[in-house]
């Protein structure tokens, strides 16, 4: 007879803030199939303790397998899976980072040869920093940075001038807090 045993996967890693995000595992061992499964969260600052997720148990596939679907995800969050048997058999940690969400433009911008870089960033991350970055040979080149202001209760927004040339370029919004990690805007292209 071979012991029970768990591993779990969540996978992207990070996650846009507010994405869902899929738990996969698997339970190996004797007698795997047709047990019931439940997911446990612990948000940052990780303090509170596994507590059970906002979604149903699962029971295990023939060969062990089992999947969670977890929506709304808006910290960075630990995650593990614990049987129903006694005693449990818990699964090893997975920690499932979180990006702040980041929405770039370029506009017009009053001088000749530069660029209104602007944007807003979920959730509010007021004081963050903010590089503008011009992409060059697939390396990011800081043409000019900023910090978030508060635009409302649930996002940040950041305005800068800054040189361009032809060429793609992303803003990269620094997060410091832990509960959420940096992120990048979508390429934006100068023609």
């Amino acid at each position: 007879k071979v012991p029970l045993s768990l591993q779990i996967l969540t996978s992207p890693n990070p996650v846009l803030f507010g994405g869902m995000i899929p738990v996969q595992g698997t339970l190996s061992g004797t007698e795997n199939a047709g047990r019931a499964v439940v997911l446990q969260a612990n948000q940052f600052p990780f303090t509170a303790g596994f507590q059970n997720a906002p979604v149903n148990p699962e029971l295990t596939t023939a060969t062990g397998g089992f999947s969670f679907l977890l929506p709304g995800l808006t910290q960075v969050t630990q995650f593990r899976v614990v049987t129903t048997t006694n005693p449990p058999v818990i699964s090893p940690v997975a920690t499932e980072n979180v990006a702040v969400r980041v929405t770039g433009h370029l506009g017009r911008a009053r001088r000749r040869h530069f660029a209104r870089a602007y944007g807003t960033v979920s959730p509010a991350e007021d004081g963050m920093k903010v590089a503008i970055l011009r992409i060059a040979h697939g390396r990011g080149v800081l043409v000019g940075g900023t910090v978030l202001v508060h635009a409302n209760a649930t996002s940040s927004r950041f305005s800068r001038a800054v040189p361009v040339k032809r060429g793609v370029y992303r803003v990269l919004v620094q997060v410091t807090n832990g509960a959420q990690v940096s992120n990048y805007s979508q390429p934006l292209l100068v023609g």
